[in-house]
């Protein structure tokens, strides 16, 4: 059982083969997939041998080995598999790929067909191989194998085989020439070949003749091998017309076919004689029409005096207009514009939508719909050496350019010094594309090169519609014109490759301020506008030191401290902040949100993503703005300190000079020059008033002290 299934096991993958193989036989083929052409390949290969065999074993009568036996048998299957596969073989009709069974195998049986069923019928067979019949019969039977002759009609399909691989595979120009040198040559030994067959049967239908060529020459009774190889040399020579000197005709039949083989070897001499010239010359007829063109541009150039550094110019550029290269391209571009506008959307669909895709700023930034639109406005530029795609500080067409063949080099033009060298798969030209702004920096080929444009106002117009696309192409522009920000671009420095600036701007090579600390240092300065104001402190209306000034008066003192406990706890008195300017905190204020207002200055060579100036302008604004506030506020409160001071300037003020001060009236004097002041310039306290008339009543000019019946009056009064 484990050998059953171990058998089982092996036989899988075999079965799986054969079924994929049965499976792609049954499908309908495509004429160039791998498969297909595979197998014209081998049909080719076998179609080449029997060119050789067939006239060959008819002509010198070579018996068939076992080894040949087999190969034909083999030859006979793969053809008539061949004539099956050809009921399911797709074709162009019209351009177009033709899949349906039907109109297949109608075309197939126009003519290919019965063809192909002739070349597989089984002659052999048929005929047969007894050497016990006559001598008559024998020469019938010999006769009728010729019918076999018709099996080289598959060599008619050996040049479509040819024509079908060489467009399968992309071969270069000068492969080709040797593989079109390789083609004349088996083409004039075929031939040769077919001659040397043909010459040696004359003799067998000139076998009463007693002097033949092969009687002349005496080979009558030598192996076929000397016949063929002395009848090959005939052929040779007749084609190329170097005979009769050893080998000659002595017929009749064999002076006709001498006739026949010159007259057409004359004709294939000299169609392989041209044919080897236009391989080694490289050149063909839409070659030698530019060719001429230039000629005749040359001689109108010269014949108007133009300087010879431009008349180099152009030779060179005509030079490589002859190339095979371009060649090709022109008359690419001259297809495209006949094909139809299925055919030619296809084209073009392959051929810019393959440039598109490789641009990240167009594939990933923008939407396929919007790239799909921009296939078909795309421009393209022919551009020679040494010449100026735009200039540094150039405002053109803002065109984002696209390079195709040859090398641009990126250079700042005023110094001639080269950034970076583009080539095939780069793009260039983003930042005014983008921006409107002048370029940055100059462009400038060294060879010939070809160049794909996209203007912007293209753009626009494709992006109308497609809403979200048109806003990433103003926020990209916003970030480019007004943020000075090239993030979106995906740009990188030619200098030292890091990402979001320019070679002009990069730090390595050009010196610029740090912005971060430039800002860090200009809000930590301290020279203000608004300098620190300090309001000088005002004197009392009354000396606490004439009220405290008797140690001895016990009981002033305890009245004293009665009084500084009613002044803490009172729940009438209310102090009126907004009758006293605090000084200190305005300054405060001041001293935060100024920013030095008339000593900034504008950092105009900042490329980066903010500007300090604007954030200067943006503080200075606040603060002027802050500043007329706190002046209103100021104007307010003075005025209200004013409307009290009137209130209370029609009494006097007492201006006595303070004695020696103790300690107790040291003391007194600070909590009385605090609190006091809101009971004097308190509108509802008549007895304040009352109490101040009584004091200036008892006040004389020679006086210092007040009497102690006053200072309890007062007292008694709080």
């Amino acid at each position: 059982m484990k050998q059953r299934d171990e058998e089982e096991q092996q036989l899988m993958p075999k079965m799986e083969a054969f079924q994929i193989f049965i499976k792609t036989i049954m499908e309908v083929s495509n004429p160039t997939s791998t498969f297909r052409i595979i197998w014209e390949s081998i049909s080719m290969l076998f179609i080449f041998v029997q060119m050789i065999y067939i006239p060959m074993a008819l002509s010198f009568s070579i018996e068939s080995q076992v080894g040949m036996e087999i190969v034909n048998y083999i030859m006979d299957i793969f053809f008539v598999i061949d004539i099956t596969l050809n009921f399911r073989l797709a074709y162009y009709e019209n351009g177009k790929l033709e899949c349906r069974l039907k109109h297949i195998a109608l075309n197939y049986l126009k003519l290919w067909f019965w063809i192909d069923v002739i070349a597989v019928l089984p002659f052999d067979l048929l005929i047969g191989n007894d050497s016990n019949q006559s001598t008559q019969i024998l020469k019938f039977v010999r006769l009728f194998k010729f019918i076999k002759i018709v099996r080289l009609l598959r060599v008619l399909k050996l040049g479509r085989i040819l024509i079908k691989i060489e467009e399968t595979f992309s071969i270069e120009q000068t492969l080709q020439a040797i593989i079109q040198f390789f083609k004349i040559a088996a083409m004039i030994l075929c031939i040769a070949h077919w001659i040397a067959c043909i010459w040696n049967i004359i003799e067998f239908v000139d076998e009463q003749i007693e002097l033949t060529w092969m009687t002349q020459y005496g080979i009558y009774g030598s192996p076929w091998e000397v016949k063929y190889i002395t009848a090959f040399y005939f052929s040779i020579t007749t084609m190329i017309t170097l005979g009769y000197g050893d080998i000659s005709p002595n017929t009749n039949s064999e002076m006709i076919f001498g006739i026949i083989v010159m007259v057409l070897s004359s004709g294939i001499f000299g169609y392989s004689m041209s044919s080897l010239k236009y391989i080694i010359q490289g050149e063909d007829l839409n070659i030698a029409e530019i060719k001429e063109q230039n000629q005749k541009i040359m001689k109108y150039i010269k014949q108007k005096s133009i300087p010879k550094n431009l008349q180099m110019r152009v030779k060179n550029y005509l030079e490589w207009l002859e190339g095979s290269a371009q060649v090709a391209k022109n008359s690419q571009m001259l297809i495209l514009n006949n094909l139809s506008s299925n055919l030619h959307t296809e084209v073009l669909t392959l051929l810019h939508g393959r440039i598109l895709l490789q641009v990240n700023l167009i594939s990933k930034e923008f939407s396929n719909q919007l790239t799909n639109k921009l296939i078909y406005v795309l421009k393209e530029h022919l551009l020679g050496p040494e010449e100026y795609v735009f200039k540094e500080n150039q405002v053109d067409s803002n065109l984002l350019y696209f390079i195709q063949n040859g090398q641009v080099e990126i250079c700042l033009t005023k110094r001639e010094f080269q950034l970076k060298l583009l080539g095939k798969g780069d793009y260039f030209g983003e930042i005014s594309f983008f921006s409107k702004s002048p370029r940055t920096a100059g462009a400038r080929t060294l060879d010939f090169v070809n160049l794909m444009s996209l203007s912007r106002k293209d753009l626009l117009e494709q992006a109308h519609d497609l809403n979200s696309d048109l806003e990433k192409l103003f926020y990209i522009k916003n970030c480019v014109d007004v943020d000075n920000s090239l993030k979106p671009l995906r740009l990188r420095c030619y200098i030292c490759d890091r990402p979001h600036h320019i070679a002009r701007n990069c730090t390595i090579v050009h010196y610029r301020v740090r912005r971060l600390q430039v800002i860090e240092d200009y809000l930590k300065q301290k020279n203000y506008r608004v300098k620190e104001f300090k309001r000088r402190s005002k004197k009392c209306l009354v000396s606490s030191s004439q009220i405290i000034y008797s140690k001895a008066d016990a009981q002033f003192r305890y009245r004293f401290q009665q009084l500084k406990q009613i002044v803490k706890t009172t729940k009438y008195i209310q102090i009126q902040d907004e009758s006293v300017f605090d000084s200190s905190k305005l300054s405060t204020q001041i001293d935060d949100n100024n920013f030095c207002l008339d000593k900034h200055r504008d950092y105009l060579e900042f490329y980066t993503e903010f500007n300090p100036s604007k954030i200067i302008s943006d503080i200075n604004k606040q603060s002027e703005q802050r500043l007329s506030e706190m002046r209103e506020e100021k104007e307010e409160i003075a005025n209200k300190f004013r409307q009290n001071l009137l209130n209370g300037r029609k009494y006097k003020q007492l201006q006595i000079a303070p004695p020696r001060q103790s300690k107790l009236s040291y003391d007194f004097q600070k909590i009385f020059s605090t609190d006091i002041q809101h009971i004097i310039f308190s509108e509802d306290s008549s007895s304040s008033q009352s109490s101040s008339n009584l004091l200036m009543q008892k006040s004389g000019k020679g006086k210092r002290l007040l009497d102690i019946q006053t200072q309890k009056q007062l007292l008694y009064l709080f």
